[in-house]
């Protein structure tokens, strides 16, 4: 629920401006106003990406599909971010952002009476089970130099207090560096949840979903980006970011052509622009987003080799 007060604020229930989409979408349509003023002094042709879906992961996939990329020689992105101070852009070269996939479990036992355990097969106490067992995966099967993050969000079972659970549901979400610790996923969880069921005389079912893989600035291009973004914000506009655990599809882009995802600050105390993303009270200063806009503009002429005059 949005919690901001602001006039902007979503009167639909449950729905919000909680990632800062509506401010990608503004600053890509004020950089298209730009270059339009400057059509005319380009050496190349600039691509306009309004993508949708990125919260589910699947709109970068149907932009490539529908031709989004043909002809197109590199990319660049950005983010606004709530832990960068506003006037400040963050990037990293190579893997800035995780994998980011999902996976579901279904745990089938046998339902009973509460007062006769054994009788049934506890699909919660398997779940259960399954869930600590999981948390070895990191930490007993990978390589602890290879970060990584299983993280079961949902478990739902049974119907009653003193009916034992049939059934059980869990579901999680999966974080990797690694490519390659990213394609093991499956495989591990699925060992994991039937094997723990199996032992404990019932059943899993597992579905591995792959939703973004890790996202991995081109060195070439975060130098572009790097240097288009000093002229906007000065000198001391430019930090590196962290690695981060969250996921962005703007890697499809990436394993096409050389791309640049950086993340523009939006942070400032005085206005209350302190809340992370996704809280109800998130917010951005507003202020800084004509520079975002410049920065499009910028890096794109940049990398064409275009000097305004």
């Amino acid at each position: 629920k949005e919690e901001t007060g602001l006039p902007y604020a979503s009167t639909n229930p449950g729905v919000m401006h909680a990632c800062g989409h509506d401010c990608h979408i503004s600053m890509l349509l004020t950089a298209v106003h730009m270059i339009h003023d400057i059509q005319d002094q380009l050496k190349g042709t600039v691509v306009f990406a309004f993508q949708p879906a990125e919260e589910i992961g699947r709109g970068a996939q149907s932009m490539i599909a529908e031709g989004a990329l043909e002809g197109v020689d590199a990319c660049f992105g950005m983010h606004v971010w709530s832990d960068v101070a506003a006037g400040k852009v963050a990037m990293r070269k190579g893997a800035m952002m995780a994998s980011g996939d999902r996976f579901k479990v279904k745990v089938i036992g046998k339902s009973g009476h509460g007062a006769q355990p054994q009788r049934a097969v506890d699909a919660v106490v398997m779940g259960a089970a399954i869930v600590q067992n999981l948390q070895s995966l990191v930490s007993r099967e990978l390589d602890p130099i290879d970060t990584a993050v299983v993280t079961v969000g949902k478990f739902t079972g049974g119907t009653r207090f003193n009916v034992i659970a049939g059934t059980a549901e869990l579901e999680g979400t999966t974080r990797a560096f690694n490519p390659e610790v990213r394609n093991s996923f499956a495989e591990r969880i699925t060992r994991i949840a039937k094997s723990t069921a199996e032992a404990m005389r019932g059943t899993a079912e597992v579905e591995y979903e792959y939703l973004v893989p890790v996202t991995i600035n081109d060195p070439k291009m975060i130098d572009v980006a790097a240097g288009a973004a000093k002229k906007i914000f000065g000198e001391d506009g430019v930090l590196e970011a962290p690695q981060m655990m969250g996921g962005e599809d703007f890697s499809y882009y990436q394993e096409k052509i050389p791309g640049a995802m950086v993340l523009l600050g939006v942070r400032n105390e005085a206005l209350g622009a302190v809340w992370p993303q996704h809280h109800g009270c998130y917010r951005v200063d507003e202020s800084v987003l004509v520079k975002g806009a410049a920065l499009h503009v910028q890096t794109a002429l940049d990398f064409l080799g275009v000097e305004l005059h």
